[in-house]
């Protein structure tokens, strides 16, 4: 009897290890932001004006959620625009790497960022968040905002100075780094009530 009992005790250890573990596994999968679908007006077009004539600089698949950019890069366009969607929103903080930071002698490229959120008629972007520029040292452009967005929508607003290249294609977007809702701790609260009254059932059994 000492040894089933004993055993009994390490199951139920067993079991809360697991639990714990599964736990976290949703919390944390729960934390994690995707890209869920993107859109840009050089990607959809690259005859507008001021797209790049290159096909890898019209890649919106460049972009990535990332603290840091791998090289690759979508190009809005001068006075274009791109919008990327996500699983969940956003908020409280925004960084973009862009390409060209720092580069002396280069003029300066912008951007205005807009926030979406989901209505009847598909997304509205009317909430205007900052804007963003490559005049920086350090390779990010960043704004904090507040609210709740299900979208974040790039507006390039370069004015390119005379006698530049005809290649100037705007605002160029490595990567992206954002903040994602948090889930609320009911929610987390609520799942491990559940986890501890099916580890209560199974030791009745």
């Amino acid at each position: 009897m000492e040894y089933l009992g004993n055993l009994d005790i390490m199951v139920t250890k067993f079991n809360a290890l697991v639990l714990a573990a599964a736990l976290s596994a949703i919390a944390g999968s729960a934390s994690a932001l995707t890209i869920t679908s993107a859109e840009g007006d050089c990607a959809s077009d690259a005859s507008l004006s001021g797209c790049s004539a290159s096909a890898a600089r019209r890649d919106l698949g460049n972009v990535e959620l990332a603290s840091a950019g791998n090289g690759s890069f979508y190009s809005l366009g001068v006075g274009q625009s791109a919008s990327f969607y996500f699983d969940r929103q956003v908020t409280g903080s925004l960084s973009v790497s862009e390409v060209t930071f720092g580069r002396a002698g280069y003029y300066e490229e912008t951007a205005l960022v807009y926030g979406g959120v989901v209505t009847d008629g598909g997304y509205d972007f009317s909430a205007l968040l900052g804007s963003l520029s490559n005049k920086s040292d350090d390779g990010f452009a960043s704004l904090a905002f507040s609210g709740r967005y299900d979208a974040l929508r790039f507006v390039d607003t370069t004015e390119v100075p005379a006698g530049m290249p005809a290649n100037a294609d705007g605002f160029d977007i490595d990567s992206i780094e954002v903040a994602a809702v948090p889930l609320p701790a009911s929610a987390l609260m609520l799942i491990a009530g559940l986890g501890g009254l099916g580890m209560v059932r199974r030791r009745k059994a």
